[in-house]
């Protein structure tokens, strides 16, 4: 994975603009590496994030992990609020701010458009269709929790990799 954890080097046309150079940059210290990932949640909500990724990577795959929408809509609240950057009851903030995500318009740690991140059967259609449908593994995140190994079982399954059990290093 990425050194730096969400570039949203995709999403945000200044850091795309510095071209694929830059990109690789984030991986640099992984060359033994054979395949390479990063994780950016504004990619799924922004359509041009999604085209640039399925025009420049070489057969990309996408692994989308989803909450439960409403959860994943008040974690993002909370969040934002035990950081004092979000004043209002949780309703106003929905309400006002729900949507109008623009991936060049951050907020200081991050976004609002509460509501608009929670948008999955809209953004989940738009990388099937760019990536192909046989190239987005869709997972909740309940999954994960309650079923770990099985679940990235399915991942590495998903990417052509060995499964977690022929794994000799890892710990219980």
């Amino acid at each position: 994975m990425s050194n730096n954890k969400e570039p949203h080097y995709f999403c945000r046309d200044a850091r795309y603009s510095e071209g694929a150079t830059a990109h690789n940059k984030l991986f640099e210290d992984k060359s033994d590496a054979l395949y390479f990932g990063e994780s950016s949640r504004g990619y799924l909500p922004w359509p041009t994030a999604t085209e640039r990724i399925a025009r420049d990577l070489h057969r990309p795959k996408a692994i989308i992990i989803l909450r439960h929408p409403v959860a994943r809509c008040f974690s993002h609240y909370r969040w934002r609020y035990r950081l004092g950057l979000e004043k209002r009851c949780f309703l106003d903030a929905i309400k006002n701010d729900g949507f109008g995500f623009d991936p060049e318009q951050p907020t200081e740690f991050g976004y609002m458009a509460y509501l608009e991140f929670s948008q999955y059967a809209q953004q989940c259609q738009v990388w099937e269709e760019a990536l192909g449908f046989m190239k987005c593994l869709i997972l909740a995140s309940g999954d994960l929790q309650k079923h770990h190994k099985r679940t990235l079982n399915r991942c590495f399954d998903f990417l052509g990799l060995t499964p977690l059990n022929t794994y000799s290093n890892l710990k219980p």
